[in-house]
């Protein structure tokens, strides 16, 4: 009977130590999955992190570029106003110019376009008394549509020289000059 006992317990010692030994593997495999598994959701945290800052860092810059362009677009928005305001006051000061002025422009004018054929100088209202009847032989007349400078009339030909269109032919030509001198203190 001893033997039996014996066997009995060699066999219950060998299961034993047979579960034990299962159960050190189950908790070994376990631990690997546990830590594989630590890895996997560490490594998709860093993704995520890293794909949440480049986003973030996306819309910072636009957000920043759109500002930028923001402010680029009212600078040239008041750079045009004040373009527009400088050519404005051109005008004004054309038309208010003293009335010896105005007849030595107009003198000075024909004598750059020599022999036209001009036969009538056509001025507003209020510059006919600072030119008389005639300039260089050719008569001056009243023009009930011009509210400043003046036209020449021809047989085949008008010349106008009236302040507004003579600013706004020439700002084209004038435009970058200006903007260098009311813009350069800026640059």
């Amino acid at each position: 009977m001893a033997k039996v006992e014996n066997l009995t317990q060699k066999i219950l010692d060998d299961a034993k130590q047979r579960a034990d030994e299962i159960l050190r593997e189950h908790e070994e495999k376990r631990r690997q999955v546990i830590d594989r598994k630590n890895r996997e959701l560490e490594e998709e945290l860093n993704r995520i992190g890293r794909s949440a800052e480049n986003e973030a860092a996306r819309s910072r810059e636009r957000v920043l570029s759109n500002a930028r362009l923001t402010t680029r677009n009212e600078e040239l928005t008041i750079r045009q106003e004040k373009m527009d305001e400088a050519f404005q006051k051109a005008k004004e000061k054309l038309s208010d110019m003293p009335n010896a002025e105005f007849k030595t422009f107009v003198e000075n004018t024909l004598k750059k376009l020599g022999d036209a054929g001009a036969q009538a100088i056509l001025v507003p209202e209020n510059r006919k008394q600072a030119l008389g009847d005639k300039v260089a032989g050719i008569p001056v007349e009243t023009d009930p549509g011009s509210a400043d400078g003046f036209s020449i009339r021809s047989e085949r030909v008008f010349l106008n020289y009236r302040f507004d269109s003579l600013v706004d032919s020439m700002r084209e030509e004038m435009e970058q000059d200006i903007r260098a001198s009311l813009f350069e203190k800026e640059a």
